[in-house]
């Protein structure tokens, strides 16, 4: 269910309905979610004028997503670093 979930949110972010992204995934559904879901939601909360909300997001997911998956923590990163510049 939860890969399926996720599959549909990237393609609805193709599509760039990154609402609809927010919408499917959310924050508060798991209390650590795997790091491209993670970074999916962060880049939907930047595409959707919400930039506080995904380096708030981010600070408190990248330390476990630099064990988890090293290329989604080097893009963590730079989506955070584009949240505190805007």
């Amino acid at each position: 269910m939860a890969q399926s979930l996720l599959l549909q949110a990237r393609v609805a972010a193709r599509a760039g309905k990154w609402p609809e992204v927010l919408n499917m995934l959310g924050t508060a559904t798991e209390p650590r979610p795997d790091s491209d879901r993670a970074t999916l939601v962060a880049e939907a909360m930047l595409r959707t004028a919400r930039p506080r909300d995904a380096e708030q997001w981010l600070r408190h997911l990248l330390p476990h997503m630099e064990r988890d998956d090293p290329y989604e923590w080097r893009r963590g990163i730079n989506m955070r670093g584009v949240a505190l510049f805007e």
